[in-house]
């Protein structure tokens, strides 16, 4: 957990780590089985680390599998910001978390197929639930809200950057 004092609950998180799990370097990395809460990656910090209150993957292909994503609060990615070569989001959920500018609950800027995931009460100003580039497949999206899509917003110049697709998703 990110809250360092325990005192989440009183809606300070001013003390929270900036991000409870980060992962920068090359080669393969499997994050398998953690309930991750608590971050504050905010607008307090340099705009370079702003990105993933819950997990921050910079490089690198990525496995994340049977995590729980929660309370989590960010500029980008409130939940995680994800990015590198190729990314694998399985299994997981992303609940309550927040981010400021974009993707409540992930935020991702690579290559990114999210499946079988959960995303609700998460908020964002462009996308509640998720942002940018992945295809999601068999993804459940509940109360999730944002100023620009409530769950899943994508930005860019073509169609074939930073698209998000959904199949089989509700």
């Amino acid at each position: 957990s990110g809250d360092l004092n325990g005192d989440d609950e009183s809606e300070a998180f001013d003390d929270n780590s900036w991000h409870v799990v980060t992962r920068a370097g090359f080669g393969s990395c499997t994050l398998d089985g953690f309930i991750i809460e608590g971050g504050n990656a905010t607008d307090a910090l340099p705009i370079t680390t702003r990105g993933g209150g819950g997990v921050r993957c910079t490089s690198g292909t990525t496995l994340v599998a049977s995590c729980v994503f929660r309370n989590n609060r960010a500029g980008h990615g409130g939940g995680a910001y994800l990015t590198g070569d190729s990314i694998t989001v399985r299994d997981c959920e992303f609940v309550s978390n927040m981010a400021a500018t974009s993707g409540g609950g992930v935020n991702v800027l690579a290559p990114a197929r999210i499946e079988d995931c959960r995303f609700e009460d998460n908020q964002g100003g462009a996308g509640g639930a998720a942002v940018n580039s992945a295809t999601l497949v068999r993804c459940v999206f509940e109360n999730n809200t944002g100023s620009l899509a409530g769950a899943l917003y994508s930005s860019g110049g073509s169609l074939l950057e930073n698209t998000v697709a959904c199949e089989s998703c509700v």
